[in-house]
């Protein structure tokens, strides 16, 4: 069978140490790492050897989480990788305990050949050469080297802010960035929006009652105001309770900057930890205000509300159900409520968000349902995929035991040959008798290896894959626990339910987390097999919209009554 092996090489930057020209420049050392290992591959390859380009720029080498070293180390898993080669180890990880498990331990059971340019290191020659100790070392060092690096530059921006400098990425609204290095400037249009903010605050205006004035101005959203400086970001359609709220709760605006307002909670992670009000440093008169300190105190202690108690802990359906027409989580207020509704309705006209409401009662009904439709299509599937699994396997059995016995044969052969050599050495077979037996044999064998060749062929496309996967596996665990006790529990719609959709006029979507890989999807391809996703998504169709045996494992549709 044709090797699917293909070869990589990777390369990496870190925002730190990135000086693009441009929005779309690329990182000056990425060129110089693609220059340093085309000159390995020239040197060291030969020239029909292709090698393949990842790359990761501006990612911090900290953590694995980088989307170009998880394709690479997915393809890696499904045994699709050669060789990897790296300018040094660093670009590769800075965790010494990562770069060793993977070098060490996974790469060598794949058979994946890894190769850093500058250690001079060679998995295929590290045993001989007793690079392994060396390299341990330097992965040691680069972790170090990190962590020195991510304190320098945490107390370099610390002492910034403590000077009033803006390092804090993005201007928050109303602002843009002023002439001068990390300095803001009031934003003439969207300051003029935070003062009329301020002011129906003053006057007595709810929050919620704010945002649907605004959006009856058709005033742009701090997100669709911004989009043009921040570029790919998320944009709301349209102003909330929270947006308002974020506005009337930024100190920003009177001049003043916390700057600290939260900390990392150690050195190079990624966890970060709010600071308690005692704790938090404010500077005072670092940029131009856009309100008074006394407006911002008001509104304060007079109109901010404190922040809505959390959803209750035991709700089955809680952050389950969203929107279909504006995409927000729906709420239900009261725990003694039994109608779920989305928020956005409180704030705008424009979509339909008013008539997406639906009852826990209902709501249980079609998922007990639609549950119970997905088990069975999982059931039907199995049956039919362990039926075929043994007649592959007879199939299987019958082909080892032919190919068995043209090995047993050949082995024979190659006996016979070197019996009928002896005789001929010691003069008890005369050449012209030698040359006529050894080119039979020679016939015979030929026909065997040819026969042999086909029936591995045969056995190759005959394997049978696992009758299931890891999620299908999980899937039945659970699902057969939901059979035993029918209860819509919080932990069971978790593990089985990725999202669920509601649209006007009672219409569902149900995303499930595990998809059958029995069931072929409309484009063809088996969702057990590899997808081109970091993460294969639930296939949702519509409850009501078919059979079971139609619908697949996802469902949307209307409510029954």
């Amino acid at each position: 069978m044709p090797d699917r092996r293909r070869n990589f090489y990777y390369l990496r930057l870190s925002q730190e140490d990135a000086e693009p020209a441009g929005p779309d420049a690329e990182s000056g050392s990425i060129s110089a790492q693609r220059l340093c290992i085309h000159g390995y591959i020239r040197e060291h390859f030969p020239p029909e050897e292709s090698f393949e380009e990842v790359v990761d720029d501006g990612w911090s080498g900290t953590d694995m989480n980088r989307p170009g070293i998880r394709r690479l180390l997915r393809l890696a898993d499904a045994g699709e990788v050669g060789v990897i080669i790296v300018r040094d180890l660093s670009r590769f990880a800075r965790s010494y305990l990562e770069a060793g498990r993977y070098i060490e331990v996974v790469f060598p059971q794949k058979g994946v050949r890894f190769i850093s340019v500058n250690e001079g290191f060679d998995s295929f020659a590290a045993e001989e050469s007793g690079g392994g100790l060396e390299l341990a070392v330097r992965n040691l060092m680069n972790q170090l080297y990190s962590r020195d690096l991510s304190a320098k530059i945490r107390s370099t921006l610390d002492m910034k802010k403590k000077n009033g400098e803006y390092v804090f990425g993005s201007v928050p609204y109303g602002y843009r960035k002023g002439e001068r290095r990390n300095t803001i400037r009031p934003d003439p249009e969207a300051a003029d929006i935070v003062r009329t903010v301020f002011r129906w605050a003053a006057e007595g205006v709810r929050i919620s009652e704010i945002a649907r004035r605004l959006n009856t101005l058709a005033v742009p959203t701090p997100s669709a105001h911004l989009a043009p400086v921040r570029g790919h970001y998320r944009v709301a359609a349209f102003w909330s309770f929270d947006s308002v709220r974020c506005i009337l709760d930024n100190r920003i605006y009177t001049g003043d900057l916390p700057a600290f307002r939260s900390r990392v909670e150690r050195v190079g992670g990624k966890r970060v930890r709010p600071l308690p009000q005692a704790e938090q440093f404010i500077l005072p008169g670092t940029h131009e205000a856009i309100i008074s300190r006394e407006l911002f105190e008001m509104t304060r202690r007079d109109v901010l509300p404190r922040k809505p108690p959390l959803p209750e802990a035991g709700g089955p359906f809680v952050s389950l159900l969203v929107c279909g027409c504006c995409g927000k989580h729906l709420v239900k207020g009261k725990r003694e409520n039994k109608n779920w509704s989305c928020p956005s309705a409180r704030y705008q006209d424009r979509l339909n968000c008013a008539e997406v409401r639906i009852g826990e009662d209902k709501l249980a009904a079609v998922l007990t349902q639609e549950l119970s439709a997905q088990l069975q299509l999982t059931d039907q599937a199995v049956r039919k995929r362990l039926a075929a699994e043994r007649v592959l396997r007879d199939k299987q059995t019958v082909l080892r035991a032919e190919l068995d016995v043209c090995r047993k044969r050949l082995e024979r052969l190659q006996a016979e040959v070197m019996r009928e050599y002896e005789r001929y050495t010691v003069g008890r077979l005369s050449r012209p008798e030698f040359v006529r037996r050894k080119e039979r044999i020679s016939t015979e064998r030929e026909q065997l290896r040819l026969r042999a060749g086909l029936l591995q062929q045969r056995l190759d496309g005959a394997a049978v894959s696992p009758s299931e996967g890891p999620e299908t596996g999980a899937f039945r665990v659970i699902a057969g626990q939901a059979e035993s006790n029918p209860a819509l529990t919080r932990e069971l719609l978790r593990t089985l339910i990725r999202q669920i959709t509601v649209f006007p006029e009672g219409r569902l979507r149900i995303e499930w987390r595990f998809r059958d890989p029995f069931v072929r999807t409309e484009s063809g391809q088996e969702p057990g097999k590899a997808a081109p996703t970091d993460s294969p998504e639930a296939l949702p169709t519509e409850t009501g919209a078919g059979t079971a045996a139609d619908r697949g494992p996802g469902t949307q549709g209307k409510i029954p009554g």
